[in-house]
Order: C-alpha cells, then sequence, then structure tokens
C-alpha cells in the first residue's frame, strides 16, 4: 500500500459509515479533478503527475469500499 494512502487511512481513525461515505464521493470528485488536468498537462516529467495521482486516489478508492463493506456488515 502507497504510504501517502496508508497516512490518508490512519487520518481517518475508525470512521463512521457516513464519515466513508463523505470521503469516497471526495475521492470521486477529485479523480474527476485530476483526470481535467491530467488532459492539459503539458510538462517534460517522464510521466503525467496527474495521472499517478489518479492511480493513487484510485487505491485509496478502493481500500476506502473495502472499508465501506466491512462497517456495512
Amino acid at each position: 500500500m502507497n504510504e501517502t494512502i496508508k497516512i490518508w487511512i490512519e487520518n481517518l481513525e475508525n470512521p463512521t459509515v457516513e464519515e466513508i461515505k463523505k470521503e469516497i464521493e471526495e475521492v470521486k470528485g477529485t479523480i474527476r479533478n485530476e483526470h481535467l488536468w491530467e488532459l492539459g498537462y503539458d510538462g517534460e516529467e517522464p510521466m503525467n503527475p496527474h495521472t499517478e495521482n489518479i492511480m493513487i486516489l484510485n487505491e485509496y478508492l478502493e481500500v476506502l469500499e473495502e472499508m465501506l463493506k466491512e462497517k456495512e456488515n
């Protein structure tokens, strides 16, 4: 798991179902924004940093969805 994701999860501190759902919606919005920024990127780095952000955010989204399943059961 990415170190950034570990920090984000630690910051949630035993979240409720509603808090997880809110976090999921925020992450989905951020992913949409990153996709737009990704399209407009005209840098010289080997990998578009927005593409990398999207990959990390998608991994975080998967973790949040798994947390939500566990909390709802």
